[in-house]
Parts: C-alpha cells; sequence; structure tokens
C-alpha cells in the first residue's frame, strides 16, 4: 500500500507554516542548541522569520536571517554564540549548506525545496557558493528532513 502524498499544491502553503511549528517542537522538546533552518529563498525566509517573531517563544530566542542580500556584518552575526540562555535559530536557503560552518548547530531543518542553479557549459560558469562545503556544520547534528 503506498503512503499518502501531500498534493504539490500544498508546499508553498506549507513552506511558511511548518518550520515554525517545528522550531517549536524542538525548543520545547529537545535540548540546547543552535537549529538551522534551510528554506528555498529569501521570500521564504522573510516570511518564517515574521512568523518566528510573533511566536511568545520568541523572546527566548535570536533570530538570524541568512542571505546573500542582507550586509556582511549582518551575515557574520550568526557565527557568534548567543546571549546566555537564548536559542539560535538560522534560516538560510541551501547555498549556505555547502559555504559556511556555524559550530554550534545541534538542529537542521530542510524541507528539501530549494531553488537550484546549475553549471551553463556555454559560458563555463557555476552560481557561487556551488563549491564543496562543510554542509554548514561542524558538530553532531539532529537532521529533520521533510520531504
Amino acid at each position: 500500500m503506498d503512503s499518502p502524498s501531500l498534493p504539490p499544491s500544498l508546499l508553498p502553503a506549507l513552506v511558511p507554516a511548518l518550520p515554525p511549528a517545528l522550531v517549536k517542537k524542538i525548543d520545547a522538546e529537545e535540548g540546547s542548541g543552535a537549529i538551522l533552518v534551510f528554506l528555498p529563498g529569501w521570500e521564504d525566509i522573510t516570511k518564517v522569520h515574521e512568523t518566528l517573531q510573533r511566536l511568545p517563544q520568541s523572546r527566548r530566542w535570536r533570530l538570524y536571517p541568512l542571505h546573500s542580500q542582507l550586509p556582511m556584518d549582518q551575515q557574520r552575526e550568526i557565527f557568534s554564540p548567543p546571549p546566555p540562555g537564548l536559542r539560535k535559530i538560522v534560516l538560510a536557503t541551501n547555498i549556505a549548506e555547502s559555504s559556511i560552518t556555524i559550530d554550534d548547530v545541534v538542529y537542521v531543518l530542510d524541507g528539501g525545496k530549494h531553488k537550484e542553479k546549475t553549471y551553463d557549459a556555454e559560458k563555463k560558469v557555476a552560481p557561487a557558493g556551488s563549491s564543496q562545503g562543510s554542509a554548514g556544520i561542524s558538530s553532531p547534528v539532529e537532521s529533520l528532513n521533510v520531504i
């Protein structure tokens, strides 16, 4: 018997709704450590960031959107530990997965949906961040792949 699957038309509505629910669950039920949430693009990062900011639990969190559109000094903030008693939550695209390492990430949420640019053989170029990296973390993590 095949397991039920969601219609693809529901995915756009779930992208901004599911990560906040999972972040809340991790925060309530799991140990300390930063949470890294991979999202498809800037619009999704913004929506999830705004949703998380409106939650009562957000006073216990330090939220860090991460995207190339942000100033470099703001991007660098993700590498600093959060103040005592706060949990760091980084919202990023999958490009961060292969291009940065965040030492204190313990939980990774990956919806599996991403925007992908490919190598253009005619122009002989690849998108920035396409090189092999360190998978965004440097310590053992619990990964939840939501696909």
